[in-house]
């Protein structure tokens, strides 16, 4: 199942009618793949901007419903009319699903949150009496998690309340050990059900001002996450969707190449399955190229095993498809000559790639994704005359 979908601040968000929700989610049940549902907000992406791990697995969600004033805003200047669906009333309507299907849904809770495993259980004897349900109590973080109780109890959904990043990532490696065709993080969300937290009324989420309405309940303990939702990230969008539409964004290009082959990662964003492209990645603001080509390489590709013989500074630019990624017009490029040392096997990838391959540099050009061939032509060049200078 696929659905349109627009990036805001480099995240996947779904366009998606609210009375569609239901079909997609009972096609998702019905069918064979495993499938994520997030609810990407205003922290949420400011989060996903400095944990690389989070932000590939939200742009690897089924659905990404928005949730947040702040982003049916940043739809309306990007040209869209995104619908919001809050965590609570989505949990909700989820749970009624599950019940009148007779699927079973497992709740991981978060042992340290405002409700625990046996409050939960009882809000869901009491709301929904013929559901199937398992409810645990979890702890945050990285650790070896027991999956037996859910390999024997099989349900059809996991619900998590871990709240982000933590329910996500956690999510995205049970589901593939379990039986559970869906998984969904939903933070706080059976709080209300409890009645631990109170929902706001019902004018206040008409107008999306659930936030101020939280603010005025707890100010000492909402007032951070409020200002980066409401100050922070309009600042940020603006800034990186709007203004920086009219620059290209600075971008280095790693041309690794050992013998007579060169490294090609898969970003698996073709149309194939497969985007085989050099490794690459943006500059920040506050280093020089040098040292974005450094982090990039280590990140990327968990190595820097490798000199440079070249560097050839703004050699490519090209424009990006509207409503790509980050709002720039596009990228300029600078290309890095880097003679690889180390093993080749030894290319320990993040999760913004899902393989490596090492090809034959004559090959380069017919193994690249189309749409970077003309790019790459240049750079064979450039490759070239740096040998002929050694």
């Amino acid at each position: 199942m696929t659905t349109k979908f627009i990036k805001i601040l480099g995240v996947k968000v779904s366009l998606i009618k609210r009375e569609a929700v239901v079909k997609a989610v009972a096609a998702m049940i019905a069918g064979e793949k495993k499938h994520l549902i997030t609810t990407p907000n205003p922290e949420i992406l400011l989060e996903s901007r400095k944990d690389e791990e989070f932000l590939h697995i939200l742009n690897r969600s089924s659905l990404a419903l928005p949730d947040g004033m702040g982003l049916k805003l940043a739809g309306w200047f990007k040209g869209y009319n995104l619908e919001r669906y809050t965590g609570a009333d989505l949990t909700q309507r989820l749970l009624s699903l599950a019940e009148s299907n007779h699927w079973p849904v497992a709740v991981i809770n978060w042992h340290a949150g405002l409700s625990n495993r046996e409050e939960i259980a009882r809000a869901l004897k009491q709301r929904y009496p013929e559901l199937r349900f398992l409810v645990k109590d979890e702890r945050r973080g990285d650790y070896v998690f027991d999956i037996s109780d859910l390999r024997h109890f099989q349900p059809k959904i996991i619900f998590s309340t871990l709240g982000a990043p933590y329910q996500e990532k956690l999510l995205f490696k049970l589901l593939p050990r379990t039986t559970a065709k869906l998984g969904i993080g939903v933070g706080g969300s059976f709080d209300y059900l409890t009645g631990k937290a109170p929902r706001s009324p019902k004018f206040f989420r008409s107008l999306g001002l659930e936030w101020l309405w939280r603010l005025s309940l707890a100010p000492r303990k909402r007032l951070r996450r409020i200002y980066r939702a409401v100050a922070i990230f309009p600042l940020v969008f603006f800034r990186e969707e709007v203004f920086s539409r009219l620059f290209y964004r600075p971008n280095v290009v790693g041309w690794l190449f050992k013998d007579d082959e060169v490294l090609l990662v898969d970003a698996e964003d073709g149309d194939n399955g497969h985007h085989w492209k050099l490794p690459q990645g943006g500059v920040e603001a506050d280093e020089s190229k040098q040292e974005a080509l450094m982090r990039e390489m280590a990140e990327e590709l968990g190595t820097v095993s490798f000199e440079i013989i070249g560097q050839f500074d703004n050699i490519y630019k090209y424009k990006w498809p509207r409503g790509y990624r980050l709002g720039y017009k596009g990228q300029r490029q600078t290309l890095f000559i880097l003679k690889y040392h180390g093993h080749k096997k030894d290319i320990k990838l993040s999760h913004e790639n899902k393989d490596f391959k090492w090809i034959k540099i004559a090959d380069l050009i017919e193994a690249a994704e189309p749409i970077r061939r003309p790019s790459y032509a240049l750079f064979l060049e450039k490759f070239k005359e740096t040998q002929t200078k050694l």
